[in-house]
């Protein structure tokens, strides 16, 4: 069955309300000629262009087994949260297709187990709420695996875009990152790595492909995207970090399992 239009509002600009968008706004700047959603052929013509896999516009219960065996990507039309999938897709499509291939072997495992596993779990988290985070720098990412906001965030200020970088992932926290609000935190994936941003996609996957086996919630790290300075204007003032609420110092134990 096709998926009929939603009356989600079509934005031509909305990869510049906030530089948490700089993960795909090579491709989402092409959308910009768009002043409503296009019609669905354009639609799915253009978000294929020039990349890995192709879009349609169809429902698959098996979505993940679909984009193994066709290499389709089951999209919804005029919808934001498949819209930054497919974005997504386009700019890291080596480490989307490696998130792929987790969830087979996953599936496969948990279905004889009869669970459905932390593994599938793990990459679910990322794929939807992920963020990754390198620096060949160990000391800063250990700040994130410790939590402590206040010498990461303050501290260490001047290491962000320098030193240590951030890039959003999942496309659920893009959607959310359309009206921020405080308490929106990734899960990030800490990469040892002195990787530039176009090298980061094969970089990335090698990593994805390197922990298929150990994979849980807890692999990725909590991290307070306002926080990073320029991403919030409130974080200009060194009070913001006061607030406990969102910058925890432990994670949940949700997290922690």
């Amino acid at each position: 069955m096709l998926r009929k239009p939603s009356a989600e509002p079509w934005r031509p600009e909305f990869w510049r309300l906030h530089p948490g968008f700089a993960s795909i706004a090579e491709p989402a700047q092409r959308l910009c000629s768009w002043q409503q959603w296009p019609e669905p052929a354009s639609y799915y013509s253009q978000l294929s262009a020039d990349g890995a896999v192709e879009f349609i516009n169809a429902e698959v219960l098996a979505y993940e087994d679909h984009i193994a065996e066709t290499g389709q990507v089951p999209t919804r039309y005029a919808c934001w949260h498949d819209l930054l999938n497919a974005l997504v897709w386009h700019c890291y499509p080596q480490a989307k297709l490696a998130l792929n291939r987790l969830h087979r072997a996953a599936k496969l495992h948990s279905s004889e187990s009869g669970q459905r596993g932390r593994r599938r779990d793990a990459a679910t988290l990322f794929d939807e709420n992920g963020a990754v985070v390198w620096s060949d720098d160990p000391n800063l990412l250990k700040l994130i695996r410790d939590m402590d906001w206040p010498t990461l965030f303050l501290q260490h200020r001047a290491a962000f875009g320098r030193t240590l970088h951030v890039r959003l992932f999942g496309h659920g926290l893009l959607e959310k990152l359309q009206t921020p609000f405080l308490g929106l935190t990734a899960h990030a994936l800490l990469l040892p790595s002195a990787a530039t941003a176009d090298g980061l996609d094969a970089v990335l996957a090698e990593h994805i492909d390197s922990l298929a086996n150990h994979w849980t919630p807890a692999t990725l790290a909590p991290l307070p995207i306002l926080g990073i300075p320029g991403w919030w204007p409130d974080n200009e003032q060194p009070a913001f970090y006061q607030n406990r609420d969102y910058f925890r110092r432990e994670r949940s134990r949700q997290q922690k399992s």
